[in-house]
């Protein structure tokens, strides 16, 4: 008696849902297949999905399949017909296809679906193919599930749809944005007219299309091209258009640093890097005026990162938030110096593979770290290395120059003097010779306490850059804990019913805190981002409001409501983005500090910004305890806290900050709302 090996139904539901855990990324797989069918327009439309119930459609204009092709492959999961170096006849596309088990996921997302295919060789006719996923459930193994396949007549153009209903589960606005952001990347928004343009039948997707679509391709300060060749050889060339567009280029040995310069085992790759200054008036910034600085900011949030194209693709989740695949962050925290991160710059690596050497996981969620795939991100984290080696080593020789002009209009100054009183008449050269000397040692006298403090914010640095890169390593694991949040919400919510009440609220809690986590971590990366150092002209409110919106997240945890009161003209002083933004963190987290040892309550910080007689007013008070223990003067020294916890730099910082901006510093101990309350006089820029 022979036998054959079978499965349960719950095997396709478990591929459905561990292979591809968000949504979205089910969908996306079958926008791929689309893209394999040689269409040119991909259509997803969502239909009713606020709650359960809705449906999904999906429609190409690709080849179609006829009754063989479904019967022999479609409908064969895990083996896929696709051959690997076949490419497509209209559009001369390699296959991205390789598994078939990609499509269960957005057709498990309803209680039915149906596949309407209709082959171009062969028109006039529609095969049909109805799943009724209650019926598997009901039975024993998949195969007493008997499947029909429909053939009909039809007008409709070649193509293939796809319908979902009944779905069940709902979708939020972010995962419709989220869905829209992955489409418009899916083909990539670097160039316009591109043979395949998937398109998502959604507000959410025509204002970001508009969005990525308007490009500000000429704001780059610079720009880097790598190519890795077909034997394993680098190239970059670095755009600088800061200088006028001067080109700087390498070879190999100055890329590969490592013995003998062995080529990379990756196949032929193409990387392109476009960097940014989001910091300063639009004089400074870019090579054309009349872009604003938050429009840059918003498409470098949707389209910013460093993308992995794989034969025409996007691969997931190559460039997404979060998921710095080239350590572009982490690299930056370590040497912040002329390094890009991943929010000031857009990039791809783009790779045909047409040797198929690059091997995409199961679930589809990136390459398995095969020594090819090491080698391709190795490649251009070496090509950033040397644009940063080059770029470091310019901004030292600058520095060396400036340091040289400095040394030398010094001494030449010194020595005019000298000549000078030389030249007085005896009875007042004494006098001048007396200066002379006080001069001198006050000169002395401020160098001393410059160099004191430049050790203490040495000091803060390296506290600021390990943090930074703590912070790095600490951002996934939070990501992770969110994403099993998600699964073991759905799963346990089919499994228990209305059992999973019980534990809904648990579930809740871990992934609210994995996001505050997720957000807490990110905080200092932001803070320490090297374009906020360039020196400019900003508005003081639109600092306060990013500043506080950085903060959210600990304002949140520690129940502390923030009140803005800014001035309506929005006055603007000259500085810099991060001498600003340091004042207004250190004060506003002082003030979460002294909140703490409060009782709960209403726990309030009022930021308010006024203009009185050509000077900025920056006030920032509490309902805390106020200022106990220490005196209003002492609070500003290095080392002094009104806490425990403190470590006493915050304030110190503050006071050399104001002073370096020509402004004053004031404290009351108990202000207007009971609490402490500083005040920050700083020069208004003239209008």
């Amino acid at each position: 008696m022979s036998a054959h090996l079978r499965f349960a139904p719950d095997v396709l539901r478990r591929l459905g849902e561990e292979l591809n855990p968000s949504p979205e990324q089910g969908i996306l797989e079958l926008v791929r297949n689309a893209y394999d069918a040689d269409a040119a327009r991909c259509t997803v439309k969502l239909t009713n999905v606020a709650r359960r119930g809705g449906a999904l459609t999906i429609t190409d204009d690709g080849v179609g399949m006829n009754r063989r092709q479904l019967r022999d492959s479609w409908l064969v999961l895990g083996r896929s017909t696709k051959e690997s170096h076949e490419r497509t006849e209209r559009f001369d596309r390699l296959q991205v296809g390789s598994k078939g088990l990609g499509r269960l996921a957005a057709l498990r997302l309803g209680a039915s679906a149906e596949l309407q295919t209709r082959p171009k060789a062969k028109p006039g006719v529609e095969y049909c193919l109805a799943f009724d996923w209650q019926r598997f459930d009901r039975a024993g193994t998949v195969d007493e599930v008997p499947l029909e396949i429909e053939e009909r007549d039809t007008r409709r153009k070649p193509g293939t749809t796809i319908v979902v209903r009944d779905l069940q589960r709902h979708f939020t606005k972010t995962e419709v944005t989220r869905m829209a952001r992955a489409l418009l990347l899916l083909a990539s928004p670097f160039e316009s007219g591109g043979t395949f343009r998937p398109q998502l039948s959604a507000p959410e997707f025509r204002e970001l299309e508009e969005l990525v679509r308007s490009g500000y391709w000429d704001q780059a300060a610079y720009k880097i091209h790598a190519r890795l060749d077909e034997d394993g050889r680098a190239h970059v060339e670095m755009v600088d258009y800061e200088r006028k567009g001067r080109i700087t280029k390498a070879g190999h040995p100055d890329i590969r640093r490592v013995r003998g310069a062995p080529p990379y085992v990756a196949p032929h790759a193409e990387f392109e890097l476009w960097v940014f200054r989001v910091i300063g008036d639009a004089g400074t910034r870019g090579r054309t005026g009349g872009v604003s600085l938050g429009a840059l900011r918003d498409w470098l949030s949707v389209v910013g990162g460093v993308h992995l194209y794989h034969r025409g693709l996007r691969v997931f989740p190559y460039g997404d938030p979060g998921y710095d695949w080239l350590d572009m962050n982490l690299r930056r925290a370590a040497s912040p110096e002329e390094r890009p991160s991943t929010n000031v710059s857009i990039g791809r690596v783009q790779v045909l593979d047409e040797d198929a050497v690059l091997q995409q996981k199961t679930d589809r969620t990136g390459f398995i770290e095969t020594d090819a795939f090491a080698d391709l991100r190795r490649f251009a984290q070496d090509a950033l290395d040397w644009v940063a080696r080059f770029r470091l080593q310019e901004a030292e020789e600058r520095r060396r120059n400036e340091r040289k002009r400095a040394r030398d209009s010094l001494e030449s100054a010194q020595t005019r003097m000298r000549r000078l009183i030389a030249d007085t008449p005896q009875a007042t050269r004494a006098q001048f010779e007396r200066a002379e000397r006080d001069v001198e040692r006050a000169f002395t006298q401020k160098v001393s306490t410059l160099t004191d403090d430049l050790e203490l914010y040495r000091t803060l640095a390296t506290i600021g850059t390990t943090t930074a890169v703590m912070s790095h390593e600490s951002f996934n694991p939070p990501n992770t804990i969110i994403r099993l949040a998600q699964s073991v919400r759905r799963r346990a919510g089919r499994l228990l019913g209305e059992d999973y009440e019980r534990i809904a609220e648990q579930i809740d809690l871990i992934e609210n805190h994995a996001r505050r986590m997720a957000t807490l971590v990110a905080l200092p990366r932001r803070l320490l981002d090297r374009g906020k150092r360039q020196r400019g002209t900003f508005s003081t409110n639109e600092i306060v409001e990013d500043t506080v919106k950085l903060l959210r997240p600990l304002l949140v945890e520690h129940r502390v409501r923030v009140e803005l009161d800014l001035d309506g003209d929005g006055p603007r002083f000259v500085g810099t983005v991060a001498a600003m933004e340091s004042v207004i963190t250190n004060l506003m987290i002082n003030a979460v500090s002294a909140l703490d040892s409060t009782a709960d309550g209403d726990r309030r910080i009022r930021v308010q910004t006024t203009t009185d007689d050509g000077k900025i007013v920056l006030d920032v008070a509490d309902n805390g305890p106020g200022i106990r223990n220490i005196g209003v003067r002492e609070i500003w020294l290095p080392g002094r806290s009104t806490t425990n916890r403190g470590v006493g730099l915050g304030l110190t910082i503050v006071r050399d900050v104001v002073a370096d901006l020509n402004g004053q510093a004031a404290v009351e101990a108990n202000g207007e709302l009971g609490g402490a309350q500083f005040t920050i006089e700083l020069p208004r820029a003239e209008d």
